[in-house]
């Protein structure tokens, strides 16, 4: 990859492009491995660095120290690692450039599920009719029509 990486990066045409080079290392082969694949991809000119799937405090702060300064984090999910460090608490570990991808998305996700769910519950007890107030609205259009 690294025989790839040094001329895509040479030959970009706008300097502000970053190249943020990913390894999935640590999965299969562990921390180790994607440490020593990222630093090769920082000698082939790499801007940063995201090892996918640090799992835990502890590699993070062991990929941050080994890699301060050019590595950035993304937690994917709460479900991989339930208690992630506050942003300022990986900057200081060494990560420059921090994203929470699914921070967001999962509590929209589960305020429209808590919605929806209230309203299947009401709509079974009063009807969808008696949900929306089309009572008074019939009531209304009779009253006046």
């Amino acid at each position: 990859m690294q025989q790839k990486l040094r001329p895509a990066i040479h030959g970009r045409a706008d300097a502000d492009l970053m190249s943020i080079d990913r390894t999935d290392a640590l999965a299969s082969e562990g921390l180790d491995a994607a440490l020593k694949r990222a630093e090769a991809y920082l000698a082939a000119w790499a801007d940063g660095i995201f090892i996918s799937g640090l799992p835990d405090q502890e590699t993070l702060a062991r990929a941050g120290a080994a890699l301060r300064g050019a590595v950035h984090v993304t937690v994917v999910t709460e479900r991989r690692m339930p208690r992630w460090a506050a942003p300022a608490a990986l900057y200081d570990r060494g990560f420059v450039q921090v994203a929470f991808p699914n921070l967001l998305i999962s509590r929209v996700t589960d305020a429209m599920r808590s919605g929806l769910c209230d309203l299947a519950e009401v709509t079974a007890a009063a009807g969808l009719q008696g949900l929306l107030g089309l009572d008074d609205w019939i009531a209304l259009e009779r009253d006046f029509a």
